[in-house]
């Protein structure tokens, strides 16, 4: 028997709790872990082998998401690597499955393997390209569908925060940032939404078109109006370098550009997609500079995102928002030695700060 760390959903709350699953011969065996739900230990459910479906697409290197039946509401998350290739041994009808990708490339020769690194080359830069130059107004539109499809992923309590006082203060931060946006190349015209959802994650996502989720529990652990802002101006640096259009091509392929061009719209399994994806060192970096860019026009410090990212684990375990935001020591080393506006303003008061926490009108769900 194999067991490996995984993250579970009841499918009926936000809320996902660290299991562990064990491959049986018949059987995956669910069991609660210390902080989880239940004894520390005791099996909390078991699903024939023969009745699991994968949720969203599955390949090699990438998480394994989960669920019993064709209609099962529950989920099962399993981030280990190997769990992949061990899972397709141990049910093999998986392999069937149409969302089912298995990324294997064997038997090349010498010469083989040099065209195949030339055409890699020539494609990642072909897909930089082409999501640069995909219509802003079809990106919006995918955009707000990409953040129904997340939002309907992580459950059905995440609905978007708009209690008045917080969607106020959130507005006037939005406002402030990207007018500082517009002092820097690339930031006019900027088009940028940004909205809240009642979930505990400790998360931020940048989606097509400027539409950006910022997950309630990111305020919970913000400890300050500066350090929210510090994450919400990382987030328009993505948007403003198009890393989200970028890593979706990259992840997707140029399928969806030929389903653009006819006609078809398809965006179904983006948002899945997109939570699957994680940016660059380099694509970090560069967000980070255009974010002190920002705050530095704005009048706001930048300690307050080198604070935020010392606080997170840098090996990027878990769900939280360094699983998709890697190397937060060095990134937080970097912005600490960046010699910023001397003087500066919080990014809201203490009574807009206050009324931003409360955009949900209580803790986040789950």
């Amino acid at each position: 028997m194999t067991t490996f760390a995984a993250m579970f959903g009841d499918g009926e709350t936000a809320r996902r709790r660290p299991v562990t699953v064990t491959l049986e011969p018949a059987t995956l065996s669910i069991f609660g872990e210390d902080g989880g739900f239940g004894e520390d230990g005791a099996r909390l459910d078991q699903w024939p082998l023969d009745e699991l479906h994968f949720v969203g697409e599955a390949f090699d290197g990438a998480p394994v998401r989960l669920k019993r039946g064709a209609a099962g509401q529950a989920r099962l998350t399993i981030d280990d690597p190997a769990f992949h290739d061990v899972l397709l041994r141990a049910a093999p009808h998986l392999r069937r499955n149409p969302n089912l990708n298995v990324r294997k490339i064997v038997g090349l020769t010498a010469g083989a393997a040099a065209l195949v690194a030339a055409a890699i080359f020539i494609l990642l830069h072909l897909t930089n390209v082409v999501a640069d130059w995909l219509p802003e107004s079809w990106k919006r539109d995918a955009g707000e569908r990409m953040v129904t499809e997340v939002l309907e992923i992580m459950g059905d309590n995440g609905a978007l925060c708009d209690q008045p006082d917080g969607a106020a203060a959130l507005d006037q931060l939005t406002t402030r940032l990207l007018a500082a946006a517009e002092t820097i190349p690339e930031g006019d015209r900027l088009d940028v939404k940004i909205r809240v959802a009642n979930l505990s994650l400790n998360n931020a996502f940048a989606m097509l078109g400027g539409r950006i989720v910022v997950l309630n529990g990111l305020l919970f652990n913000a400890k300050s109006p500066d350090e929210a802002a510090g994450v919400l101006a990382h987030e328009i640096g993505h948007v403003m370098r198009h890393h989200p259009s970028r890593a979706l091509m990259r992840g997707i392929g140029l399928g969806l550009v030929f389903d653009l061009f006819l006609g078809g719209g398809r965006t179904a399994g983006f948002g899945q997609a997109m939570l699957s994806l994680s940016y660059s060192r380099d694509a970090e970096r560069d967000a980070d500079a255009i974010a002190l860019a920002i705050l530095d026009s704005a009048g706001i410090s930048g300690a307050g995102l080198a604070a935020f990212l010392d606080r997170l684990p840098d090996d990027g375990d878990g769900p939280g928002w360094l699983s998709t935001h890697p190397d937060s020591q060095n990134r937080a080393a970097l912005i600490r030695a960046h010699q910023g506006p001397q003087n500066t303003t919080p990014a809201l008061t203490t009574s807009e700060w206050r009324a931003l926490n409360g955009i949900c009108q209580a803790a986040p769900k789950g």
